[in-house]
């Protein structure tokens, strides 16, 4: 696999190198998987740390996203406030990236181990772990990198520095107590107009009540806003299952990256509203086929940039429209960007083919029964975090 795309992004098609080491750009919004609605809420954890060295007894401030200093081991904490009203909501620990090995604790609670570095995360918290009021997060971090079958591996005396500690967003995640669990959607193009999209969702109570009698209201919208669809669908043992036919559907190219909107809301059997997710679709299907990238059935020209950027935070318009700019319309990263970057590159029209954590590895780590395992995690949790965006391409 690596392979294979690599000789369709650097042999057979047009690619333009550019090499980026020290350029930033602006940070958008937390990743598309975690929507902020009227139900849903993002509770940062950026800002100011208190950080100190396992072998030192003194604390130092640090920012986050931010860089820590030095090869060394990390101990990082701060307090965070969960509001009054949001006590009995479910709650899951969102990290879009910590380098590298961590182990993160809530209240003095295990809640999970980061096992790779540029490794988008989610914790799901049992009851209890957090409270009403103040509470406080602590994070070990191996930013020393002592250890050979990790991801990245320990890298050579003349390799670029990776940046180390917690280099992109950290976030807690609240759900109502009923609500949406993992929808789903997956779709089919049908003579290149009429789209078939398969929605499903599983309910979830923390209550007493449940969600007898309940329904969803499915909402299909198109690129200008205009409502395609608009219906109702029953619970039916705690689970939601349609499928909607969208007759002259337009499909998504990085010229015209269109893109429609799904929005599930969720409600009980006297219509008060429980729960709303959304989330963005484009329709597109790909091959390759004898050398040659076919986007919608019909050959593309991939013109391409390669980015090995210095603390991969880049993101948002100062970024996407630098690519367009340069007439690319895809981008090979060399270790995965940041989660918020696809939904860039889904709206501003070009592919990304990311990298595993994997640049410059020696041969010997691959004989290694840990490190391989360690390699089908990332990329089984990777494509579960990418898998509704239009511009993802593939691994390299």
């Amino acid at each position: 696999m690596i392979n294979h795309f690599r000789r369709i992004f650097q042999g057979i098609l047009c690619l333009l190198t550019v090499v980026l080491m020290f350029m930033e750009f602006s940070t958008a919004a937390a990743a598309s998987g975690f929507p902020e609605t009227a139900a849903r809420k993002r509770l940062s954890l950026a800002g100011s740390w208190q950080a100190r060295e396992k072998k030192s007894p003194r604390w130092f401030a640090v920012r986050v996203p931010g860089r820590l200093p030095a090869a060394k081991v990390y101990f990082l904490k701060r307090e965070f406030q969960i509001p009054a009203h949001l006590k009995d909501y479910r709650f899951t620990l969102v990290v879009d990236g910590i380098n590298f090995k961590s182990t993160i604790k809530i209240n003095n609670q295990y809640v999970g181990d980061v096992p790779a570095g540029y490794e988008a995360l989610s914790f799901k918290m049992e009851p209890g772990i957090l409270h009403g009021g103040k509470n406080q997060i602590f994070i070990e971090i191996d930013a020393a990198q002592n250890f050979k079958y990790s991801l990245p591996v320990k890298g050579g005396l003349l390799e670029p520095e990776l940046p180390r500690g917690i280099i992109r967003a950290i976030y807690i995640y609240a759900v109502p107590p009923v609500s949406l669990l993992k929808p789903a959607i997956t779709y089919r193009i049908q003579n290149l107009s009429r789209i078939k999209l398969n929605i499903g969702a599983d309910v979830v109570s923390e209550t007493s009540a449940g969600t007898a009698g309940g329904k969803i209201t499915v909402r299909i919208e198109s690129p200008e806003g205009i409502a395609l669809f608009s219906g109702d669908v029953p619970v039916v043992s705690g689970h939601v299952q349609t499928t909607i036919h969208i007759p002259a559907g337009r499909l998504w190219t990085p010229r015209f990256p269109v893109l429609y909107r799904v929005v599930l809301t969720l409600k009980n059997e006297a219509g008060q509203i429980l729960d709303t997710w959304f989330t963005t679709v484009g329709f597109r299907e790909f091959r390759v086929e004898n050398g040659h990238f076919v986007l919608n059935r019909k050959p593309l020209k991939l013109k391409g940039i390669t980015v090995f950027p210095k603390d991969f935070r880049q993101s948002g318009p100062d970024f996407g429209n630098w690519v367009k700019k340069l007439g690319a319309n895809a981008v090979l990263f060399i270790y995965p960007p940041a989660p918020e970057m696809f939904r860039e590159a889904d709206s501003l029209g070009f592919f990304i083919f990311s990298g595993l954590p994997l640049w410059n590895s020696p041969a010997d780590v691959w004989g290694n029964e840990v490190f391989l395992d360690n390699v089908s995690q990332f990329k089984k949790e990777f494509l579960e975090n990418v898998q509704n965006h239009p511009s993802f391409c593939g691994f390299t």
